[in-house]
């Protein structure tokens, strides 16, 4: 019984490295959630690009 409480007190003990590391791990996951709306956007920047010279090929076509 005795050995159970020392085991739960070093577990409480440990909360507050827990609880900083869970923000670090917070900090992280906004950095790469931002890495990835930058990417969707310049994908879907591309993407537009794309379309448009699909658009001008197939305007060109019609020219033959």
């Amino acid at each position: 019984m005795i050995q159970t409480i020392k085991e739960i007190i070093a577990n409480l003990r440990q909360i507050p490295q827990i609880l900083k590391l869970l923000g670090e791990l917070r900090d992280e996951m906004i950095k790469y959630r931002e890495l990835i709306t930058g990417v969707q956007k310049d994908v879907n920047k591309y993407a537009g690009t794309l379309n448009d010279i699909i658009k001008k090929i197939d305007a060109l076509r019609l020219f033959k």
